[in-house]
């Protein structure tokens, strides 16, 4: 249930996942500028520029709610890439999962800071590396590094977001397939191609191979 009203020395925090550019399809990361306007209820519109988070990819911005104790928010995050399509949200306060208050603990507010996703006020810290430790030694189990995964399955889900969504074309000139990088420029995976006979070629491909 949300909550009706609110302390105003809480912070709000609200996140955008990256905007991506209407006609090239890229996504706009932190080398971009992004703005959030916002209008709280009953006030007046605002804006602020957002932050952007590189450990899980967001933009977002932390503001004290101040005197404004209950009602819904407008948020509209936008990008000063004029092809950048808006995000809109409405939020009741207490009913988001990005709500955060300046008087959690140290530990969980180091927590949260450092991209954990459970960021609900009152919430207990969890140490799922101290809890995997202890039962792997009940059990003789090898020790486990599940940050070093985690974030290991992040980097490579992100190239294969780039390499389904970004910018690519064939060289014929050198007989390449080019993959390039958010910012549509800088290459990211060549191939070189081959015609069906096994001769490299630009054009009438038949296979590609890595470089």
């Amino acid at each position: 249930m949300a909550k009706a009203q609110f302390q105003s020395t809480e912070t709000m925090r609200i996140r955008f996942s990256p905007f991506v550019n209407a006609v090239t399809g890229a996504y706009i990361i932190g080398t971009d500028t992004c703005q959030l306007n916002y209008r709280p209820p009953g006030g007046a519109p605002a804006a602020v520029a957002m932050s952007w988070d590189a450990g899980i990819q967001v933009w977002y911005y932390d503001f004290v709610v101040g005197s404004y104790v209950q009602g819904e928010w407008r948020f509209r995050g936008v990008s000063n890439d004029v092809n950048a399509l808006p995000q809109w949200k409405n939020v009741i306060w207490g009913d988001y999962v990005d709500d955060i208050t300046a008087a959690k603990t140290a530990a969980a507010a180091a927590q949260v800071s450092s991209g954990s996703a459970d960021t609900k006020i009152g919430a207990p810290v969890a140490t799922v590396s101290l809890d995997i430790a202890a039962i792997s030694t009940k059990i003789g189990a090898p020790a486990i590094s599940v940050s070093a995964d985690i974030a290991g399955l992040d980097t490579d889900i992100i190239k294969l977001r780039k390499v389904a969504t970004n910018r690519w074309k064939q060289d014929v000139a050198l007989k390449q397939f080019i993959v390039y990088d958010d910012d549509g420029l800088s290459i990211l995976f060549r191939f070189n191609t081959f015609d069906d006979t096994g001769v490299p070629a630009g054009t009438r491909i038949f296979e590609r191979r890595p470089i």
